[in-house]
């Protein structure tokens, strides 16, 4: 869906002088970032359109091996979208499909839904009616959606809110910027009642009558994130589109101000239906941690690909590429799609200050995030744009990194790990009916974005630090050593009886193992066959 309450890349401050220097990279956006620090203003050359054209043989086998790497230790595939000025690069690894009798292989063209990261094409629409004088931001929303809404629902703003005159004060800007004192759908909700009408779809008038009307603060007075407000941007966007239903809103229109439509194939904004309408959508696995008649915390993993793929529409409804993602932050910030001006206005963040994730840097549909300060001491991963998820991907590390002239997108296609063994547990422990336990993605995203950096700098930046309690694979035990020697995984991968008697049996000269038989169970139990056949981690946490 559009909305997560979890945690994501951290904000700290603005940027420093060092975020705006380096050597030719100059952005637009620095006008309002970097003026004052006397850096200049330019253009950057467009990059090329080739996958992982101008990287050496070397940085190429080398981010595909650490996408590798995150596939096989998470049991989660992943994709990586990179644009840099040697050309736009994409690599990706693991199956799609993770069932016993449809087992696929995730490709470059594979969509990923990334729920929120649709907020920005919504403001930047918004914006580019706002530059052609079509909407004006600061006015009360209520003038360029009271007729659709009647028209579609016979309501409106104020019937909405039950008359309550702060409805006036709600606007465009502050629903783009989440400070117009509007409250959040209930996300877990929204999810069970998809999983029990999965011929159904919630729509946004749907989100806008069950949604809390009081006001947490008058609008303008505080930052909470809500998506909520992007669903009334929606609407007006149709208005201003004279669009016959809600579902009629073309979502790719903000391409076409610099003829770029057929530059995005592989971005994709599903209306009503199944996600599996939609070509090429991945397979995504939803995260339930029911406790069993045992009160034993269990891990079960369900395939919503036949579920409703609408996430919230205009806050969340995005499935693409990550190719094309990545692409889309450095159009944005190259200034293909809004003027200078206008995206300075976007970036101008003011910190949430209640809710999910206070101090966050939000400006209009776009947020500045690091990765946080126990892993990038430097700010480093600086970067501009949104992150996003839906119930069964993840996609929070998107945007443009302004430092070093790139843009990134990062995407799983699952909301949590699913290496069941005891170690992985341990490491990335569940709690009773989370839907979601991204710690294993920003763990993932950490390496990812250090290999990134390595690559775009020529390993000329420090390395993030990747190795903090949470991150990275946990060190091997003394048993875990003494079984990868004596019945390696490569042989007995798919076979837990024979494992289990290998480890179970002196087989002179090697000794037995120094494991209990809990650790040899785990131990044969991690083959990543199992969990393509079966969703359910049925193994007490």
């Amino acid at each position: 869906m559009c909305s997560r309450k979890r945690r994501r890349p951290s904000c700290r401050g603005g940027p420093s002088a060092a975020m705006c220097q380096s050597q030719a990279i100059v952005i637009f956006v620095s006008l309002s970032l970097c003026t004052a620090l006397n850096v200049p203003i330019g253009e950057v050359a467009d990059a090329g359109r080739g996958i992982a054209a101008g990287l050496t043989p070397e940085q190429t086998q080398h981010l595909q091996s650490v996408i590798d790497f995150e596939t096989e230790y998470h049991n989660v595939s992943f994709s990586l979208g990179l644009v840099t000025t040697t050309g736009r690069h994409a690599f990706t690894a693991g199956d799609d499909d993770r069932s016993a009798t449809g087992r696929s292989t995730m490709t470059t063209n594979s969509r990923f839904p990334m729920g929120s990261v649709t907020k920005s094409w919504t403001a930047i629409a918004v914006m580019q009616h706002y530059e052609n004088g079509n909407i004006d931001i600061d006015a009360p929303i209520a003038q360029y959606v009271d007729d659709i809404m009647w028209r579609l629902n016979h309501t409106t703003m104020s019937a909405l809110w039950g008359g309550n005159p702060m409805v006036n004060n709600i606007t465009a800007r502050r629903l783009m910027g989440m400070r117009a004192g509007l409250h959040d759908y209930n996300d877990t909700w929204y999810l069970n009642w998809t999983l029990t009408h999965p011929d159904e779809d919630w729509s946004p008038f749907d989100i806008l009558h069950q949604l809390n009307k009081t006001f947490i603060c008058e609008p303008g007075a505080c930052g909470e994130y809500a998506s909520p407000g992007y669903e009334i941007l929606g609407l007006a966007l149709c208005q201003l589109a004279n669009c016959t239903n809600w579902w009629d809103l073309d979502q790719l229109a903000p391409l076409d101000a610099a003829n770029l439509r057929d530059n995005y194939v592989g971005v994709a904004f599903p209306m009503r239906g199944k996600c599996r309408k939609t070509p090429n959508v991945v397979h995504q696995y939803a995260f339930q941690t029911p406790l069993d008649p045992n009160w034993e915390l269990v891990a079960k993993h369900v395939d919503i690909l036949n579920f409703s793929c609408l996430n919230g529409w205009a806050c969340g409804n995005i499935a693409a590429t990550v190719a094309d993602v990545s692409q889309w932050w450095w159009d944005i910030f190259h200034n293909k799609l809004v003027q200078n001006a206008t995206l300075v206005e976007m970036l101008n963040g003011i910190p949430l200050s209640r809710g999910w994730s206070p101090g966050l840097s939000y400006g209009l549909g776009l947020m500045h995030f690091v990765l946080g300060k126990n892993v990038d001491q430097q700010n480093l991963t600086w970067t501009l744009g949104h992150g996003g998820a839906d119930w069964g991907s993840l996609a929070p590390v998107n945007g443009f990194n302004p430092r070093f002239n790139f843009s990134i997108s990062i995407a799983a296609n699952s909301v949590s790990g699913m290496n069941c063994s005891q170690g992985y547990k341990d490491r990335f422990p569940a709690k009773p009916n989370e839907i979601y336990s991204d710690e294993y993605f920003m763990d993932s995203s950490c390496r990812i974005y250090d290999a990134v950096l390595q690559v775009v700098t020529n390993g000329t930046v420090p390395r993030l630090n990747c190795t903090v309690p949470g991150s990275g694979p946990p060190p091997p035990t003394t048993c875990t050593l003494a079984l990868d020697a004596k019945c390696p995984l490569a042989k007995y991968r798919g076979n837990y009886t024979a494992c289990r008697h290998c480890a179970m049996q002196p087989q002179p000269p090697t000794p037995l193992p120094p494991c209990s038989s809990k650790e040899i169970e785990y131990y044969c139990l991690d083959l990543p066959s199992r969990y393509y056949t079966n969703f359910t981690c049925s193994f007490p946490f």
